[in-house]
């Protein structure tokens, strides 16, 4: 457990210090209050398909604070390609691409790791 906290923590202290949010999702709910920092999307658990206002309100919200980086575990929950992030979320997917930038291979392959572009901060 260790090894996967670590990385996490490296990524606290390079791009969201000062208080910065962060998004980690769709699996890594505790994420938040190891680092004593609060979620900016409602349902920390992004498993299941939401409509397009639902994501747009995240979004709102997201937009709202001072982001530092994004981490998604881009992994098939459950086996079921459709159950990914990126289509369950097709619409936070999308604003992550375009407002955060990769910043490094990490070490396990499903990790994607995103810093705010200097834009968003």
């Amino acid at each position: 457990m260790a090894n996967e906290i670590a990385p996490l923590r490296d990524l606290a202290e390079q791009y969201a210090s000062d208080g910065k949010s962060f998004i980690a999702t769709p699996f890594w709910p505790g994420a938040y209050p190891l680092l004593e920092r609060r979620s900016p999307m409602w349902d920390v658990y992004a498993l299941v398909p939401r409509a397009k206002a639902f994501e747009g309100k995240k979004i709102e919200r997201i937009k709202a604070g001072k982001r530092g980086f994004a981490f998604v575990f881009d992994m098939p929950l459950d086996g079921r390609d459709e159950l990914r992030f990126r289509n369950t979320h097709p619409l936070i997917h999308q604003y992550i691409l375009d407002n955060f930038e990769p910043v490094r291979s990490a070490p396990n392959p499903a990790y994607q790791i995103y810093k705010a572009r200097s834009f968003e901060q």
